[in-house]
Order: C-alpha cells, then structure tokens, then sequence
C-alpha cells in the first residue's frame, strides 16, 4: 500500500466485501470476483466461466481500484480536508457503489 488512507481503505473494503477467488453469482445478481468486482483489469466482464484469481490477483485488483477512486474523491473534495480514514470511508463507499464519476475508468 502506497500510503495510510489506501492502507485503510483496502482493510474497509476487504473486511465488510471479502473475497472469493472463483466467481460468484452475488445478491444483486451480478457475477463478481475477489472484492465484489465484476470487470476484469482489461474490461471482460465477470462470468461463471471466469477464472479463479490468485490472492494477489485479487489484492492488485483492488489496490488499482482504490486508485481510481482516491483520485476521483481528492478531486471532489477539494474544499474539504479530509483525515485518512474520512477519505478512506469515501473511497470505500464509492468503490461499493461503483459511484462512476468518481473513478478514472472502468474496472
């Protein structure tokens, strides 16, 4: 992890997401791999037929993924500051809620 609010961010995420390394089929109907993904890196979207991940596979996934969002919320928040762990919960809460104009692409 690059720096303390990414750090508290993946422990959010992982903790109340977890991870599965096969895909799943989650409540929301959607196939979803390792932390609730449900593109893969290069855009293919998640399948039954997927494969599983490694959990490296699945930490890198969700590193990139809280560097999309930490970027779109600094640039939302620009009259606020935050503390590392009031940024970290945004991340979290976007990531979740695949806020789009919060991240930088898709994922």
């Amino acid at each position: 992890m690059k720096d303390e609010t990414s750090r508290l961010a993946f422990q959010l995420i992982s903790t109340f997401e977890g991870c599965s390394l096969t895909p799943y089929l989650c409540p929301a109907g959607h196939w979803t791999i390792g932390y609730g993904m449900t593109f893969l890196p290069d855009g293919t979207p998640v399948t039954r037929q997927t494969k599983a991940l490694s959990q490296n596979e699945a930490d890198t996934m969700l590193e990139a993924l809280i560097g999309q969002f930490s970027c779109g919320v600094t640039k939302a928040m620009t009259d606020v500051t935050l503390k590392p762990c009031q940024k970290a919960a945004l991340i979290s809460f976007a990531s979740m809620k695949d806020c789009l104009p919060l991240r930088g692409q898709r994922f």
